[in-house]
């Protein structure tokens, strides 16, 4: 519900916003879950991010035809599907905490053909090489897409520990995460929009993650580390609505006493109203490293 201009109420938000919502989707409603599972799909169809994934898989993918991949935090398995149908042979294993999502996933592969056999399994980023089922050296790969932001900021150095560890000599880690401190959107109220984007990056376990992830790499033994920017804009509100929970942020605001209902109307109606003047960006990092 949007907020209310002439009053200082609005409802509650029925479900999390979405920087919230990644992190625990086996305890929503299956509505709650179709919502995160159609943000994925908008997502894997955007021009901005396919243009990310295509510079990761293009790290990712070379120097080899027959690879073994993890796809980790792998959501509805879209990535984990390019990836079997883009490798000529070897396998590519998705791996996620939410066994809902790795439902999706399976339901998604199977009606799909792909090069390589494809396995799924829900696990814990945090705790990959103690799997059984996957073991240290035994990956030629390992890819990570928007999932380090939803893992506890002093886990960052142990989840990345595991990673080097299941890679064999030689292997590769690709990550892709946004960095949200230099995301933006088009406004002439850029204090409401300070508020608003600050909100929004502190309900992520760890938003600046992006700037993290290359130093934590490094500390965990991986070499040749570099990181590449790549920028995904939006010209439409309800593009920009639909990933970023603009209109839900607003009304938290206001119900933290952060803002009045006034502004937040204001604002959300402003963006709605642009048309084809709308415009937000977030810069998106893709970073690899090499296991020596």
């Amino acid at each position: 519900m949007l907020v209310d201009k002439n009053t200082e109420r609005q409802e509650q938000p029925t479900s999390p916003l979405l920087a919230e919502g990644f992190r625990s989707v086996d305890s929503q409603t299956r509505e709650e879950q179709r919502r995160c599972v159609q943000c994925l799909s908008f997502i894997k169809s955007n021009p901005g991010f396919l243009k990310v994934r295509d510079v990761a898989f293009e790290k990712l993918l070379s120097g080899g035809d027959s690879l073994t991949v993890y796809d980790v935090g792998c959501g509805a398995g879209f990535d984990t599907l390019q990836l079997a149908q883009s490798l000529h042979a070897g396998r590519v294993v998705g791996i996620d905490i939410s066994s809902a999502l790795i439902e999706e996933a399976r339901s998604r592969v199977s009606a799909r053909p792909t090069r390589v056999p494809v396995e799924f399994m829900t696990g814990d980023a945090r705790t990959l090489t103690t799997d059984q089922r996957l073991g240290a050296g035994t990956a030629d790969r390992v890819y990570m897409e928007r999932a380090l932001q939803h893992i506890p900021r002093g886990d960052l150095d142990q989840v990345m520990q595991q990673y080097h560890s299941a890679l064999k000599p030689g292997g590769l880690f690709v990550s892709v995460e946004p960095n949200w401190e230099l995301f933006t959107v088009r406004s002439s109220d850029i204090a409401f929009f300070r508020k608003l984007h600050h909100h929004w990056v502190d309900r992520f376990n760890h938003g600046d993650v992006a700037m993290n992830v290359p130093v934590s790499m490094r500390r965990a033994g991986f070499v040749d580390v570099s990181s590449e920017v790549v920028p995904v804009e939006f010209n439409r509100f309800k593009d920009g609505e639909l990933v970023y929970d603009f209109t839900r942020t607003a009304e938290e605001l206001v119900t933290k006493g952060a803002a009045t209902a006034d502004e937040a109307h204001g604002w959300i109606e402003q963006q709605r109203q642009a048309g084809d003047t709308f415009y937000c960006c977030l810069m998106m990092s893709v970073c690899s490293g090499k296991k020596a």
